[in-house]
């Protein structure tokens, strides 16, 4: 079994392969996985950056039916 360690953006080198993958980004390329445009990428990634930092309000994602049925 191989133990990895946790990735975290105050790492440098974490931080430049995030750098480096964002700055191949394009706007006019089909995605890869999904139907989310690179526009809606970066967005959904700044926005949970944002909320991770304090900076967005999130609310929380469960109710009745997500607590009792879909626990099951």
């Amino acid at each position: 079994m191989r133990i990895t360690q946790m990735r975290t953006l105050s790492s440098p080198r974490d931080r430049n392969e995030i750098l480096a993958r964002l700055s191949k980004v394009q706007p006019n390329r089909k995605p890869h996985w999904g139907i989310m445009s690179a526009q809606g990428m970066i967005c959904h990634l700044s926005d949970s950056f944002r909320a991770s930092l304090g900076e967005k309000y999130t609310s929380p994602s469960t109710n009745l039916f997500k607590r009792t049925f879909l626990k099951w």
